[in-house]
C-alpha cells in the first residue's frame, strides 16, 4: 500500500512538473512569436518608407531632368521658327532629334 501510495506521488509530481514545463515553453513561444512578429513588421515599414522616399526622389529627378530638357527644347532658336512657321516636318524632326540626346 505504501508503495502504490508513493508511485501515486510520485506520478502526481511528475505530471505536475511536466504540465508546468510544456506551459512554460508554450508562454515563451507565444511571447517570441508575437515580439519577433511585431519586429519584422517594423522593418517592413522602415524598408517600405525608405522605399517610397527613394522612388519620389528618383521621380523629382527625372521630372527635374526633363524640364531642364524642355526648356532647352523651347529655348532652340530653330525650334521656335519651325513652331511659328508651323512647319509640322521640322517640328517632328527636331523632336526625334532632342528625343534621342535626352
Amino acid at each position: 500500500m505504501r508503495l502504490r501510495i508513493l508511485a501515486s506521488l510520485r506520478s502526481q509530481i511528475l505530471t505536475f512538473t511536466s504540465v508546468l514545463v510544456v506551459m512554460s515553453l508554450g508562454a515563451v513561444l507565444l511571447v517570441v512569436l508575437l515580439s519577433s512578429g511585431q519586429a519584422i513588421r517594423n522593418n517592413i515599414d522602415e524598408d517600405m518608407a525608405e522605399s517610397v522616399q527613394s522612388f519620389r526622389e528618383a521621380i523629382n529627378n527625372r521630372r527635374l531632368q526633363l524640364v531642364g530638357n524642355a526648356t532647352v527644347l523651347v529655348s532652340d532658336f530653330g525650334f521656335k521658327q519651325a513652331v511659328a512657321s508651323r512647319d509640322s516636318a521640322t517640328i517632328h524632326s527636331m523632336l526625334a532629334n532632342h528625343g534621342q540626346r535626352v
